[in-house]
């Protein structure tokens, strides 16, 4: 029925779709895109890169060491030179911050200033992943930050913005942009608690990303709109509920639900989805990287799930979905998508059906099944998806 050198080329296939190609399934209807990368250049102490603007973060363009000639590298302008642990690129504006160098931990204190010319930006992921950080000063200066600067920084507790900044300002542990005349918040941490006083009107993608110490979150009654992932790799995270009198959003099984469409935006390791027939969609990340999630039925109700709805729930062990439900089944713990015959979601402890119906697997289908260490691939699957198998690390067969 199978044989080792389909196995082999499937398997071949997946890992080279993950790695080379640029198209992805945002939604379970089949719309397919092309990343999209910022023209500017994002970078560390070592490397720069494109950093992608169509949400896809673990995506990027470009990526090579620096090439320097003196202190500056001839690629993108970072500068070698250092200050406070410190990577800068000059700018028309003055210096922007590029990464981290031989910070050592604990406090980071932005200057204002840096060889006499103002510090104005942290670029795309000046921050992510630094794991020694423990607060952040950030200076009258800076009047532009980038998309996940402060993303997976695990022991992060406290923003502080200097009194003056015409654009940011820090509130609850929470950093906080008012540009636009609306405040949102852009950045989060373990400790953040979002403010009541009225004065958030939303919340930007991605911006508690990777605060894996988070274990609870209130959405304000003032805030009108929440972006893509804002919880995602948030796996302590246990409680999620909306202020009273919110009439965009509200919060029900320890799931974040917009009122208007009934679209799910962002779940935890305890959340059930209602099956009340409220609930219509599941979004975009909406659980992504919430490895302690260990179980999920899906309502009847729902008939749209975002291709990384579940994307890095390694953790799950059963998936169910209600009999009524026309679009979606469960069938060996996997979550199967009837009209296209797709494997959509798999568990830790799936196996692939051989029914002819079962004719590809989805994008980001096995994704984050750490546990996983061998697979077979029956005849009839004609389809892998982008990073379907993507970090199964214990995969060898």
């Amino acid at each position: 029925m199978k044989t080792n050198r389909w196995i082999a080329a499937l398997l071949c296939l997946s890992l080279l779709t993950c790695l080379c190609l640029s198209s992805c399934r945002e939604t379970d209807r089949g719309e397919v895109h092309t990343h999209t990368f910022s023209e500017a250049w994002t970078g560390n102490a070592t490397e720069h890169w494109h950093a992608a603007t169509c949400g896809h973060t673990d995506q990027v363009s470009g990526k090579a060491p620096h090439t320097f000639e003196g202190d500056t590298c001839t690629v993108c302008g970072c500068r070698a030179a250092t200050a406070e642990g410190l990577v800068f690129r000059r700018a028309l504006d003055g210096y922007h911050v590029v990464g981290l160098a031989d910070f050592a931990g604990g406090a980071l204190v932005i200057p204002p200033e840096y060889n006499g010319q103002p510090v104005t930006y942290l670029v795309d992921s000046a921050f992510a992943g630094c794991t020694g950080m423990t607060s952040v000063v950030i200076p009258e200066s800076v009047t532009g930050i980038g998309t996940d600067v402060f993303n997976d920084c695990p022991n992060l507790v406290s923003f502080e913005v200097r009194e003056g900044n015409p654009v940011y300002y820090s509130a609850g542990n929470c950093l906080i942009s008012r540009a636009d005349g609306n405040a949102l918040v852009i950045a989060g941490c373990r400790t953040s608690v979002i403010p009541t006083d009225g004065s958030i009107r939303g919340i930007l993608d991605g911006a508690f990303r990777g605060c894996t110490a988070l274990t609870s979150v209130t959405i304000p009654a003032s805030v009108v709109s929440v972006g893509y992932g804002v919880f995602a790799r948030c796996p302590a995270l246990t409680s999620i509920t909306v202020e009273e009198g919110n009439p965009y959003f509200r919060g029900a099984g320890n799931c974040l639900i917009k009122t208007t469409d009934g679209t799910l935006i962002a779940g935890c390791r305890t959340s059930v989805i209602p099956d009340d027939g409220s609930v219509t969609a599941i979004d975009i990340q909406a659980f992504a990287g919430c490895d302690t999630l260990q179980t999920i039925h899906i309502p009847a109700s729902v008939t749209d799930i975002a291709s990384d709805a579940f994307a890095g729930c390694g953790g799950l062990t059963a998936i169910t979905v209600d009999a009524g439900n026309p679009r979606f089944e469960a069938r060996g713990n996997n979550l199967i998508k009837l009209e296209h015959g797709t494997l959509f979601r798999a568990c830790r402890n799936s196996t692939i059906p051989t029914d002819e119906d079962i004719r590809e697997i989805g994008a980001e289908a096995f994704s984050g099944c750490d546990s996983l260490s061998s697979i077979e691939i029956p005849d009839q699957i004609g389809s892998i998806g982008t990073r379907a198998f993507a970090a199964c690390r214990n995969l060898t067969a």
